[in-house]
């Protein structure tokens, strides 16, 4: 009994010389479509409990966390900027007017939480 391997299209399978198939072990890839997606929440969700908690404010009983306060003053800073822009007479000669101005925002509140939180993560 010897084998050959025969290709069918884009399939390869196992046959005996006599044209018999031979069954293959079972593969991993069942196994492996169930174990990604339980890694990957494991990794992703582990992010949730850290010694240190995010932090937050207290407005009127809810928890608002730091980091959307901080955007929404990157937002108002931008607006401000974009006002002394305009009396300058620099807001005509940008380029790309809305990403000047979402870069703005960004480092107003990237710049905002190193200054109230003391830098990036502990």
């Amino acid at each position: 009994m010897t084998l050959v391997i025969l290709s069918r299209g884009a399939k390869r399978r196992l046959m005996t010389s006599a044209g018999d198939q031979i069954r293959r072990p079972r593969a991993l890839r069942p196994v492996l479509a169930r174990a990604v997606p339980a890694i990957l929440a494991t990794v992703v969700l582990a992010g949730c409990e850290r010694s240190p908690a995010a932090p937050t404010f207290s407005f009127f009983g809810s928890y608002f966390p730091a980091w959307i306060i901080c955007t929404g003053l990157g937002v108002v800073a931008a607006v401000a900027m974009r006002k002394v822009f305009i009396v300058a007479g620099l807001d005509e000669a940008l380029p790309v007017k809305l990403l000047v101005y979402a870069s703005l925002a960004l480092i107003a509140a990237v710049g905002l939480w190193f200054f109230w939180f003391g830098g990036g993560p502990r």
